[in-house]
């Protein structure tokens, strides 16, 4: 594979991975989380006393964006004249199942670590764990060569 086709498979299933805010189930789950999100701003109002530098580091979760796009990108499935059709790559998929549990557990972190936000901090993380639900879903397409 070449840089160049990287990239561009790249730039595509970023933007494909974005576009899962289209589906309707996606849409109606994002925007509850999102009124969670607003709803815990409101009701919740030592937020300011209680929020520190480190707790905007659970943004951090948007990291994994990229990295879960990235191995779409690099590890498509490979078509075959066998009656199977397209082979998936081992290697991707191992880590993609990675990608799929480690903002789990760094998500699980980061409510736990903000003590007295945690219904903002569960929010927050599940409102950008349904971003990277988009990535996975593109980049599992990519792995296995079936696309919806």
């Amino acid at each position: 594979m070449n840089t160049v086709g990287f990239w561009s498979r790249f730039q595509i299933y970023f933007v494909w991975g974005l576009e899962a805010w289209m589906l309707p189930q996606v849409l109606i789950v994002g925007l509850a989380l999102l009124v969670s999100v607003v709803a815990a701003l409101l009701a919740q109002p030592q937020i300011k006393t209680r929020w520190r530098r480190s707790h905007w580091l659970v943004f951090t979760q948007l990291l994994f964006y990229p990295l879960i796009v990235a191995v779409g990108a690099a590890f498509p499935a490979g078509t075959s004249v066998a009656p199977g059709g397209a082979h998936s790559v081992p290697l991707g998929e191992r880590l993609l199942d990675m990608l799929t549990f480690a903002p789990l557990i760094t998500g699980s972190y980061w409510v736990h670590r903000m003590r007295g936000l945690r219904w903002l901090a569960g929010s927050l993380v599940l409102l950008q764990e349904v971003v990277l639900y988009g990535a996975l879903f593109v980049a599992g397409m990519s792995l296995s060569g079936d696309w919806l």
